[in-house]
């Protein structure tokens, strides 16, 4: 089967979509690579990306501990995600709550056996802090907090590129609903924190809809 599929969207970015359609991206430094986010953790991305894209060292960087973004987070030793998202990480993982509840009407997903389940991570996240940037050699990575679709969500600015990652942070079909969302005054702050990089980027990239 296959698992994934990518292209080059632009200088030193690749979308990766799996199966559930959710994109994410991999940054290419001259050092090593950044991918941005982890998808539903149904087949093994790490090694699609070894196999197909590039043998540069990779790290992962999580916008937030959703379902459908987090998932392949033990493939990856070195794998950052905001604190405040990590108590999230139990319900986002239930292998049996994907597969008979979150799964049971989608097209494809429903139809996968549970043994092509990317497994339960047992090593503690590293944080992500408002402003920490990463060094990929040549281009670089900054993590800008903007809670409201979950406490921990953050966006990534690629200042050499004028690009932008929201994650779910903002666009269509926001969603601040649910326990784990955070109240639409802690987003307004975020947007305001957000708000500060105007100017810095041209490009948005979402892993969702338009």
């Amino acid at each position: 089967m296959d698992w994934f599929k990518h292209e080059r969207i632009g200088d030193r970015i690749i979308s990766i979509t799996d199966l559930g359609n959710v994109r994410m991206f991999l940054i290419e430094g001259d050092e090593r690579c950044c991918l941005v986010d982890l998808g539903f953790g149904i087949g093994n991305i790490r090694k699609y990306i070894e196999e197909n894209i590039t043998q540069k060292p990779v790290f992962a960087l999580v916008t937030h501990c959703h379902i459908d973004h987090v998932n392949a987070c033990a493939l990856y030793d070195e794998c950052y995600l905001n604190e405040k998202d990590w108590n999230q990480y139990e319900r986002a993982y239930n292998v049996k709550r994907r597969k008979y509840d979150e799964f049971k009407n989608h097209p494809i997903l429903k139809d996968v056996p549970i043994e092509f389940y990317d497994p339960r991570r047992e090593k503690p996240f590293l944080n992500v802090v408002d402003g920490q940037t990463f060094d990929l050699g040549g281009v670089t990575l900054k993590a800008i907090e903007v809670p409201g679709h979950s406490p921990g969500s953050i966006v990534v600015l690629i200042p050499e590129l004028r690009t932008c990652s929201y994650g779910d942070a903002c666009g269509r079909r926001l969603g601040l609903a649910g326990d784990a969302a955070a109240p639409v005054s802690v987003y307004l702050k975020g947007l305001k924190n957000l708000k500060k990089y105007d100017g810095q980027y041209d490009r948005i990239l979402r892993n969702h809809n338009e």
